[in-house]
C-alpha cells in the first residue's frame, strides 16, 4: 500500500455500478464508491504501471499494463489476481476489451495482440497486421461484432468477426492515434497528435476532420450516457461536445497537467486523470 496514490500518474478509469476503478503507475488500483469524493487502494499482485482497465459486468474486470501484465478481479475491483506477466518481451499492453466474462482481447506496443476464450486463464498471441508492427493504442466495439483499433502512424484497423481477422482502413492522417470512441453502430471518433480528431458515420469507410481549436495532443476521452463527448489531452486540454451542439467547446484545466482519462463524478462534475493524479472540473454541460 502506498500514500498519495490520488496524486500520482493515473491512466484509465472504469465504472462498476456506482464504483469508480482507476489504474496507474506502480500497479496502483484505487476505488471510489461515492463519485470520487473518497478513495481507497486495492491490493494488486504487480508493481508494473497499469495503462487500461475494463469491467464486463458487476464482478469481472481486467487491467493491463507494462511488462505484459494482465490482472483480473472477480469481485468488482476489491481483489486482483495475476493472469499474464512477460517482462522479458519489453512490450507494454495499452488497452483491453472483453465481450463477456470469457472472451477478450488485450493490445499493446509493437503489434502486441493477445486474446483469451477462458476468462484470461490462458492468453494466445496473434497479429493484426502481418506487414507492420505498429503500436496498437486503443480498441473499441461499435455495432454488432465490429471492432476498431487505433494505432500509430495514422493506422486504423477494423474487424467484423470479433477480432479473428482484421483489415486496415484508409485514413487521411499519418500521425499517431491514441484513442477511439464508439458513438453509434457505425459512428466512431478517433483522436491523437496535434489536436487531430476525426469522425466516421460509415464504419471507417470515410472520415471527416473535426475542428478542435487546439494543436495539443488528445490523449483520452469518454462518451457519457446522455451523449456528451469529452476528450482530454496535453497541458490540461478539455474538449466538451454537449448533446445537440455542433462543435467541441475548448477549455483548459487551470493546473495545466497532461490528462489521459475522464469520468463523471459526484454532482455532475468531471473527474480528470493524468500526470497529477485526480483533478476535478465543473459541470460538463456548462
Amino acid at each position: 500500500m502506498a500514500g498519495l496514490t490520488t496524486e500520482t500518474l493515473l491512466l484509465d478509469a472504469a465504472m462498476v455500478d456506482d464504483r469508480i476503478v482507476v489504474v496507474g503507475e506502480r500497479g496502483h488500483v484505487i476505488l471510489s464508491d461515492d463519485g470520487g469524493k473518497n478513495w481507497r487502494q486495492a491490493v494488486v499482485p504487480v508493481r508494473a504501471t497499469l495503462t487500461a482497465v475494463e469491467f464486463v459486468d458487476q464482478k469481472n474486470g481486467w487491467a493491463v499494463g507494462h511488462d505484459g501484465a494482465i490482472i483480473h478481479s472477480a469481485d468488482g475491483g476489491e481483489t486482483w489476481t495475476l493472469q499474464n506477466y512477460t517482462p522479458e518481451l519489453e512490450q507494454p499492453l495499452l488497452d483491453v476489451m472483453f465481450f463477456n466474462a470469457e472472451n477478450g482481447i488485450a493490445i499493446g506496443a509493437y503489434g502486441y495482440y493477445l486474446f483469451t476464450s477462458d476468462g484470461g486463464g490462458t492468453w494466445e498471441e496473434t497479429m493484426v497486421d502481418e506487414e507492420w508492427d505498429y503500436h496498437l493504442n486503443a480498441i473499441v466495439e461499435a455495432g454488432d461484432a465490429n471492432l476498431y483499433i487505433a494505432a500509430e502512424s495514422g493506422s486504423i484497423y477494423r474487424s467484423s468477426d470479433r477480432g479473428k481477422t482484421w483489415q486496415s482502413l484508409d485514413f487521411p492522417y499519418r500521425g499517431s492515434l491514441f484513442g477511439i470512441l464508439a458513438l453509434g453502430s457505425d459512428r466512431i471518433m478517433t483522436f491523437g497528435l496535434r489536436g487531430h480528431v476525426y469522425e466516421s458515420d460509415d464504419g471507417g469507410l470515410s472520415w471527416r476532420q473535426v475542428n478542435t481549436g487546439t494543436e495539443r495532443a488528445i490523449l483520452g476521452g469518454r462518451v457519457f450516457d446522455d451523449g456528451t463527448i469529452v476528450l482530454v489531452g496535453a497541458s490540461g486540454t478539455i474538449l466538451i461536445w454537449p448533446p445537440g451542439a455542433h462543435a467541441f467547446e475548448l477549455t483548459r484545466h487551470e493546473e495545466g497537467a497532461d490528462l489521459v482519462a475522464v469520468m463523471r463524478g459526484s454532482e455532475g462534475g468531471l473527474l480528470l486523470f493524468g500526470e497529477s493524479g485526480i483533478l476535478t472540473n465543473g459541470d460538463p454541460g456548462e
